[in-house]
């Protein structure tokens, strides 16, 4: 049976299942995020909801947002 998340217990599961998907080289974007969710996990989100998570992971581990073509969220790295 899926599991159907919209602000339940599973929040801190997905965020730390979200968190583990980002990564210092590449961007992930929300997209990608929602589908993998779906696919690998079977918790089905909204995209919004996949964006209030990413606001969540800021707030503790710095996160890039890139725009455009190949955009979307990566832990930001310091140089």
């Amino acid at each position: 049976m899926a599991n159907r998340t919209s602000g339940d217990k599973n929040v801190k599961v997905r965020i730390l299942l979200i968190e583990r998907m980002l990564s210092k080289d590449r961007y992930i974007t929300a997209k990608q995020i929602v589908s993998r969710l779906e696919t690998q996990h079977e918790i089905y989100v909204e995209k919004k909801t996949v964006y209030d998570d990413l606001m969540a992971i800021d707030r503790l581990i710095p996160l890039e947002a890139k725009s455009g073509h190949n955009g979307g969220y990566r832990i930001m790295t310091f140089e």
